[in-house]
C-alpha cells in the first residue's frame, strides 16, 4: 500500500522542463534535488527530504534555487546556482555539482549576502554605529530569506533587512525615510540605513503574523489602512503606472510560456487585452506597493504593515488588487476567498476605479508563481491562476 501511494504521489507531480543549457532545473525532482545536495557533504551525514522552496528562472540562462532539507534530521536551508547565477566569484565559495553544472552555497553562506555570516558581536557593533541600542545576550533568528537578493534578520529590539543589490537598498532606505515614522502607515519605526553593508535598521514589534486564512477577517482592517496611506500627501520617488504592471506580467507570461507552453498563446492574448483595455489618466496616489496578507502583523496596538520596501506611487486599486490576488495561488476555493477579500476591504475603504482591470493584471503577474514555488501540481495549478485572470479581465468594464 505504502509503495502504491508513494507511485502516485510521484506520478501527480509533473516533470521538471527540460532546459539542455541548465540541467540543474532537472533538480525541481526532490529525489535529484536530494542526490544533489548529499553530494555536496561529507559521507557521514544523513541527508533526505529535499523540497524547493523558491525559484528564480531564465530559460537557457540563470536559475537559482532555494531548498531546505533534512541533514541529520535537522532542516538547513540551501541555495543552488547555475547557469549565469553561478558566477566564478559565487562558485570559488560554495560547492560544485558537476553532474548538473551547478554551485551549493549552505546556510548561513550567501557570497552576495556576507551579513548572513555575521557573528553576534559583529551584529551588536553594527547596532551601535548605526545608534540603535545593543541586545546584551540575544543571537540573531532569521525571519526571512530569499537568497541573492535580501535577508531579514532580528536580534533583540531591532529588526536588519540586508540587500544583494545597491539599487533595492536604496529604495527600501528611500521607503523607510518617507514613511518610516508612521504617521501614514502603521510599520515599525525606522532607526538607520547602513550603506556599506547595504542594509537597514528597523524596531522590532511583537505580534502575531497574519494566516492567509484570516484575509477575509482582516480585510475591513487593512482597508482602514490603505485609506489612510492613500491620503497621504507623500510622493515616493518610484512610479507603478499600469504600464509599468503589465511589464511585470509579461514578465511571467513569458516565463509561463516557457515552462507550460500549452497555455502560452492563452496568456499572450490576455496580456495583449490588458494592454489594449488599460485604464488611462488613473490618479496616482502614495501605495505600498507589495500589499498582502503575509505582510500584516496582529499586535496588542492594531495592525502592523511589516514591509515598505515597494512604497511608490500607483493608481488606488493597486494596492487592493494586490490584497486579493495574493490569495489565488491555483487551489480551490481561491477565487472565492479573493472576492471576499476584496468586497471586504472595499466595506472600508470605498469604491475604486478601474478595480478589476488591476485585479486582472495582478493575477496574470502571478501565473508562473505555483511553478517559481515548485508546487506539487505546478502545471494544474498555473493554468487555475490563468483561468481566474481571465474571467476577472472579462469583467472589467461591466
Amino acid at each position: 500500500m505504502t509503495v502504491i501511494a508513494g507511485t502516485l504521489a510521484r506520478a501527480a507531480r509533473p516533470l521538471p522542463p527540460v532546459d539542455l543549457a541548465l540541467p540543474a532545473l532537472g533538480l525541481l525532482d526532490s529525489e535529484l534535488l536530494t542526490k544533489a545536495l548529499r553530494a555536496t557533504l561529507p559521507p557521514r551525514h544523513e541527508v533526505e527530504s529535499a523540497r524547493v522552496r523558491y525559484l528564480e528562472y531564465r530559460p537557457q540562462l540563470r536559475l537559482l534555487m532555494h531548498a531546505d532539507v533534512l541533514v541529520d534530521g535537522t532542516r538547513r536551508d540551501a541555495s543552488l546556482r547555475a547557469g549565469t547565477a553561478a558566477t566564478p566569484v559565487r562558485a570559488a565559495t560554495g560547492h560544485k555539482v558537476p553532474w548538473v553544472e551547478s554551485v551549493v552555497h549552505w546556510m548561513p553562506s550567501d557570497p552576495d549576502l556576507p551579513l548572513l555570516a555575521a557573528t553576534r558581536p559583529e551584529l551588536c557593533t553594527l547596532l551601535a554605529q548605526a545608534g540603535a541600542r545593543s541586545p546584551a545576550a540575544d543571537e540573531p533568528a532569521l525571519l526571512a530569506y530569499v537568497p541573492s537578493r535580501r535577508a531579514v534578520l532580528r536580534i533583540g529590539d531591532c529588526v536588519l533587512k540586508t540587500y544583494a543589490r545597491v539599487e533595492d537598498f536604496r529604495r527600501s532606505a528611500a521607503a523607510l525615510a518617507l514613511v518610516g515614522d508612521g504617521l501614514d502607515l502603521p510599520t515599525p519605526r525606522f532607526v538607520a540605513a547602513v550603506p556599506e553593508l547595504r542594509t537597514t535598521v528597523q524596531e522590532a514589534v511583537d505580534g502575531l503574523a497574519a494566516a492567509p486564512d484570516a484575509a477575509v477577517d482582516l480585510a475591513p482592517s487593512a482597508g482602514l489602512i490603505l485609506r489612510r496611506l492613500h491620503r497621504s500627501d507623500r510622493q515616493a520617488a518610484t512610479v507603478m503606472t499600469p504600464h509599468a504592471q503589465l511589464a511585470v506580467a509579461a514578465d511571467a507570461v513569458t516565463l509561463l510560456g516557457s515552462v507550460v507552453p500549452e497555455q502560452r498563446d492563452r496568456a499572450r492574448a490576455l496580456l495583449r487585452h490588458l494592454h489594449a483595455t488599460a485604464p488611462s489618466d488613473v490618479p496616482l496616489v502614495l501605495s505600498h506597493g507589495d500589499f498582502n496578507i503575509g505582510q500584516l502583523l496582529t499586535t496588542a496596538q492594531g495592525t502592523v504593515v511589516t514591509d515598505v520596501d515597494m512604497v511608490c506611487r500607483a493608481p488606488a486599486a493597486y494596492d487592493l488588487a494586490s490584497y486579493a490576488a495574493n490569495l489565488v495561488s491555483g487551489r480551490p476555493g481561491d477565487e472565492l476567498r479573493a472576492e471576499a477579500a476584496l468586497e471586504a476591504l472595499l466595506s472600508t475603504y470605498g469604491d475604486v476605479p478601474a478595480l478589476r482591470w488591476h485585479l486582472a493584471t495582478a493575477l496574470l503577474r502571478r501565473c508562473d508563481r505555483p511553478f517559481r514555488r515548485a508546487k506539487r501540481r505546478w502545471i494544474e495549478h498555473c493554468t487555475t491562476v490563468l483561468d481566474i485572470a481571465e474571467r476577472v479581465s472579462e469583467s472589467w468594464g461591466e
